[in-house]
């Protein structure tokens, strides 16, 4: 049986740790070194470091963050996303102290990359995120750089999990930053695509936590 983990996340937003709402407002927690210290201290499975302001500026990744976050010697392994736009800024964060990339824009833009990227650093390093959202009783995907929804088809999330991705990050949107509100109905939309799930955006509570990880798709 694969273990079910808890990963911690942390956005940052102009090199600062955030509590994002919906990808619309945003409340200051600290420096993101002191809350991935914490993160590693409490026993969590794994560190997500999201810098959700790197794509949306063509900015790149933001490797000196990745460096700070190397230098605590945490023992709690580490996914870096935000900024990703090529195979080579993949390896890079990896050769630079991270176990995963994850990877958003990039993976509906340039399926070639994608393939490129799992070929250079395996597709076990590789986590797709997809914010999702429900418009008009539909499941959408949210396009945060752009502000807009598209419809979200089976067909295109398989498409990506051919690619040779480990695992889909799954957002509820709606419930990001709010508390116990994650709707596990919008992950019907996965129920037939053979791929672990992860879910995020208001999970709050182990009576919810504990209800997520019981779907069978959810790791």
């Amino acid at each position: 049986m694969v273990k079910k983990r808890l990963i911690g996340t942390i956005i940052v937003k102009n090199g600062w740790a955030v509590q994002s709402f919906s990808y619309g407002r945003y409340l200051p927690l600290g420096r993101p070194a002191t809350v991935a210290k914490n993160l590693d201290r409490w026993g969590v499975d794994e560190i997500a470091i999201l810098a959700i302001d790197r794509s949306p500026t063509a900015s790149g990744p933001d490797f000196d963050l990745l460096r700070s976050i190397r230098d605590l010697n945490l023992t709690t392994p580490i996914s870096y996303g935000g900024g990703i736009g090529s195979a080579d800024d993949a390896k890079r964060a990896i050769e630079i102290g991270c176990e995963r990339v994850v990877v958003e824009s990039l993976m509906f833009n340039d399926h070639g990359e994608i393939e490129n990227l799992v070929k250079v650093i395996g597709g076990q390093a590789v986590i797709a995120s997809i914010p999702i959202t429900n418009q008009n009783d539909q499941v959408c995907r949210y396009d945060y750089i752009n502000k807009c929804e598209f419809s979200l088809e089976e067909n295109d999330v398989r498409a990506l999990v051919d690619l040779g991705i480990s695992e889909l990050l799954v957002i509820d949107k709606d419930a990001e930053g709010s508390l116990g509100e994650f709707e596990l109905e919008k992950l019907q939309v996965f129920r037939e695509i053979e791929i672990k799930l992860i879910a995020f955006g208001g999970i709050v509570g182990g009576d919810l936590t504990s209800t997520i990880l019981k779907n069978p798709n959810v790791s």
